[in-house]
């Protein structure tokens, strides 16, 4: 068995997996659908969406298989990444690269493997979409283009994950914003407002005709800021 190299983008490969937040988190109808049907497709018994972390592979789906994760030392798909291409193995038990993998030698008894890689931008690959069979066999052409097909849509699922992140930090920054606009300028501007109103009906003292100018001057100022901050609220 011979462990996949890191690719040469490693640190900045597991940056972006950490930016999608998705390692550990619940499954989805979106990312089960489209492992379904990559093994409709390719006719196989497992397909997974397959994230390889930092120690470890993590399956976001995982159709025809229990288990959610293994070592990154033994997953075809760390093997996977390293290229932009399909990587076709129609017999594990004949490739230099698995033929004692514990997943070949026991169960799944993996044989046959067909791993699409999932390529974000910057040409950043964070796992794969691959389908896996307990006998020896290949894909025809319109198979692996199906495939490759399907990946992208995985792809895509990551790019909405990523877009609504960043709506969600949009949204607390409005928040954020109004909070502060309101805590910062509405609550003095009231208490401005409150004051003149109160020198206003000189209910605190008897102004000069100059002083109540200034305070009517005021006070009319006062409270079209008060009303600009209030519509941008």
């Amino acid at each position: 068995m011979i462990p996949a190299p890191l690719p040469d983008n490693e640190r900045e490969r597991q940056r972006a997996l950490d930016e999608l937040n998705i390692l550990d988190t619940i499954e989805e109808p979106a990312y089960d659908d489209l492992a379904f049907l990559a093994a409709q497709i390719c006719q196989t018994p497992i397909a997974l969406v397959s994230l390889i972390d930092r120690e470890r592979q993590w399956f976001k789906a995982h159709h025809g298989l229990a288990q959610r994760e293994g070592p990154r030392e033994l997953a075809f798909c760390a093997h996977a990444i390293l290229n932009d291409d399909l990587l076709i193995v129609p017999d594990a038990r004949k490739d230099v690269r698995f033929h004692d993998n514990p997943a070949v030698t026991g169960a799944p008894h993996v044989k046959f493997y067909a791993g699409a890689p999932l390529v974000l931008r910057d040409n950043i690959r964070v796992g794969t979409l691959c389908v896996i069979d307990d006998h020896v066999r290949d894909l025809t052409e319109v198979q692996r283009q199906a495939l490759v097909a399907l990946a992208r849509q995985v792809v895509s699922q990551m790019e909405l994950r990523l877009r609504l992140q960043q709506l969600a930090q949009l949204d607390q920054a409005k928040d954020e914003f109004i909070s502060m606009v309101s805590h910062e300028l509405r609550t003095p501007l009231t208490s401005i407002n409150g004051a003149l109103a109160l020198l206003k009906s000189q209910s605190v003292g008897a102004l000069t005709d100059q002083a109540a100018g200034l305070v009517d001057i005021a006070q009319r100022n006062g409270e079209r800021l008060l009303h600009l901050v209030n519509d941008i609220l």
